[in-house]
């Protein structure tokens, strides 16, 4: 059925829409009773359809499954980088398909997984953005952000749940935790690298969008930190006045910095928003 798609001379968003529908019926009835090898060649199979169409939520727990299985599959790049490229260009809202986002989260934890870690997770960030001075896809950023946002927010809400609970406060790893924590500030800090990026990125972050654990939190204040220098540091003033508060006697992310405040660490001798 799905090479009858992919070859049909008709021109029709439903020729393709219809096996991806089926599929992800099926997935929903049996997805705990598939082996990894089918689970791969069912991946396998999809993946031309997937160039020009977004997968459904069905498809994208099953991928999400994949990347939490097999992180260091060769399907993980080779298969899911031109699906998930596909879903950061021209997605408009995650709020709409949340397993969506989670499958982008849980593909970006597989990259980090792979033997350079976090590099790889860098050179997929600056493919995003091109090699051009400006990136010509708008939707990237903000599909980034809301990425990192959404997996900022889950991990201090599933620290939150451990810590009240008996039994998971024992399975907890408090290291595995921050590692993925420093992964997803990381994105943000190679993000502001871009002077394209930085007015929409300092304009997203500047309602410190964030839960308070966070706020308090000396590892997630310690990483950024870099991202708030990098956009304090652009020389437009447009961009650099996004660390302020995002309207009068409202703090933002300068007041978090200055000496005596939850993020100084070091009594603004760094001068690391100057």
């Amino acid at each position: 059925m799905i090479d009858v798609s992919l070859t049909t001379n008709i021109q029709d968003a439903s020729i393709y829409q219809f096996p991806l529908d089926l599929v992800s019926d099926l997935l929903q009835q049996n997805l705990d009773f598939i082996t990894r090898v089918a689970h791969e060649n069912i991946i396998v199979a999809l993946a031309p359809l997937l160039e020009n169409n977004h997968p459904t939520q069905e498809i994208c727990d099953f991928f999400s499954k994949h990347c939490k299985n097999s992180p260091r599959s060769s399907i993980v790049i080779e298969l899911f980088t031109p699906v998930v490229t596909r879903i950061l260009k021209h997605n408009t809202d995650f709020g709409k398909f949340p397993r969506m986002r989670g499958f982008v989260q849980e593909y970006i934890l597989a990259l980090n997984c792979q033997n350079d870690g976090f590099n790889v997770v860098q050179n997929f960030i600056r493919c995003m953005h091109g090699p051009a001075l400006v990136c010509p896809h708008p939707r990237v950023l903000p599909n980034l952000v809301a990425v990192c946002l959404a997996a900022v927010y889950s991990s201090f809400e599933d620290k939150k749940l451990a810590m009240q609970n008996n039994t998971l406060i024992q399975s907890f790893d408090q290291q595995e935790w921050e590692k993925r924590l420093r992964l997803y500030v990381g994105m943000l800090t190679t993000m502001s690298t871009f002077e394209d990026w930085r007015h929409i990125l300092g304009s997203l972050l500047q309602p410190i969008p964030f839960p308070n654990d966070a706020i308090v939190d000396e590892t997630f204040t310690s990483k950024m930190k870099d991202v708030m220098h990098n956009i304090a540091s652009d020389s437009h003033c447009d961009v650099h006045s996004t660390i302020l508060g995002i309207r009068e006697g409202k703090e933002g992310w300068f007041h978090l910095y200055i000496p005596g405040s939850i993020g100084c660490d070091d009594e603004g001798n760094s001068g690391e928003l100057c």
